[in-house]
């Protein structure tokens, strides 16, 4: 027992309006997972996490910054963030996006800075 659990649609946690999440500490996991289904224009604002966080791009376009350097990240590519360092990202599809974002850590621990 506790070898391998699957987590099926009806246990994840909605995290808003746009994302589902599962906390990994809720099934022994050291990683929490969010999957983002957002509008053109949103995201979150710049803030920091004491772990790396990585996102991988299903459907879309995703403008990512650190509040200096801005990149664009669409459809299959892998964005990974440094623990400690500020980030957010914005939508650019005209549509929503469809993203998975995994954050290094078994519950979500945010440092908001704007």
């Amino acid at each position: 027992d506790g070898l391998m659990e699957i987590v099926s649609p009806g246990q994840w946690t909605a995290s808003g309006k746009n994302a589902f999440s599962i906390e990994g500490k809720e099934h022994g996991a050291q990683v929490t997972v969010l999957l983002e289904h957002m509008p053109e224009g949103a995201g979150p604002k710049l803030h920091t996490h004491p772990y790396g966080e990585t996102w991988v791009v299903i459907e879309g376009r995703i403008l990512f910054t650190d509040g200096k350097v801005t990149r664009e990240a669409s459809n299959g590519d892998v964005v990974y963030v440094a623990a400690g360092e500020p980030h957010k990202f914005t939508v650019l599809s005209a549509g929503r996006i469809k993203m998975v974002c995994i954050h290094q850590s078994a519950e979500f621990v945010t440092h908001w800075l704007e």
